[in-house]
């Protein structure tokens, strides 16, 4: 008569012993894997940029317009998530007409030349996104400053100058692979020189420049930009303004 409950009992016991516990699935608790754009991020500090542009010179002094090409190669170095420090050089090609204030006893006006102008660029530049202290998002708004030389080059009237100046640039990421961009700088010319009666547009003063565009990532460590550029040249009796279409293909290191 006890045997019986003393059976079921054991057995029970030994169920109790024997069967698995419960463990929480591993797939409920692994946190989800962050996006690829943010895991290329973290994976490349250092991008290798080159670029080729084609545009067009406007001089407001001589009402002339001359077609325009460039290439640069830039070095950018993400210090942190939200600084970086970025090395540029740039080569411009284009012609452009310099008008003197000497008068040409034949025409009674300026003399005139139609000169082949190359323009050197050599520019280090420090990016601080101001949202990086907010919740992370798609958006970005980058305090910029940058500072440099650049050289006019030319047969008639060479210019070397200390281009110094800031600006913004904001940027909305779309999607994982790609973002779109628009910035804006000025810069102060430290150092330009009066050419005197070479040229009546007088010296370099200061520039404004714009850029928007795409940014289209195919790969983890490449980025294809295309973008519109802009730049307005202020000079003591003049200004030259510039538009120009620029291809980039960025690499991760």
């Amino acid at each position: 008569m006890v045997t019986a409950p003393l059976a079921i009992v054991a057995a029970l016991t030994l169920l109790t012993v024997v069967a698995p516990t419960p463990t929480a699935s591993t797939d409920e608790i692994r946190p989800p894997p962050p996006p690829a754009a943010a895991v290329r991020g973290e994976e490349h500090y250092f991008w290798v940029a080159a670029s080729a542009g084609e545009g067009r010179w406007t001089d407001t002094s001589v009402q002339d317009a001359e077609p325009s090409s460039s290439v640069g190669l830039a070095l950018a170095w993400r210090l942190r998530t939200a600084h970086t420090l970025r090395f540029d050089l740039g080569l411009e090609r284009y012609r452009r007409t310099l008008v003197s204030a000497r008068i040409d006893p034949l025409t009674g006006q300026g003399s005139r030349a139609d000169t082949a102008e190359r323009r050197w660029t050599a520019e280090l530049g420090y990016a601080f996104d101001l949202l990086w202290l907010a919740r992370p998002g798609p958006w970005s708004l980058e305090l910029l400053v940058h500072g440099g030389v650049q050289v006019f080059d030319n047969p008639v009237v060479k210019g070397t100058v200390l281009p110094l100046g800031g600006g913004l640039r904001l940027s909305r990421r779309v999607g994982e692979t790609a973002r779109l961009f628009a910035e804006g700088t000025v810069a102060g010319f430290v150092g330009a020189r009066d050419p005197g009666a070479d040229s009546i547009a007088g010296a370099l003063r200061s520039s404004l420049r714009t850029r928007a565009g795409a940014v289209f990532s195919p790969a983890p460590a490449l980025e294809l930009e295309l973008a519109w550029r802009g730049e307005l040249i202020s000079l003591s009796r003049g200004s030259r303004q510039d538009d120009a279409v620029i291809i980039q293909a960025t690499f991760g290191l």
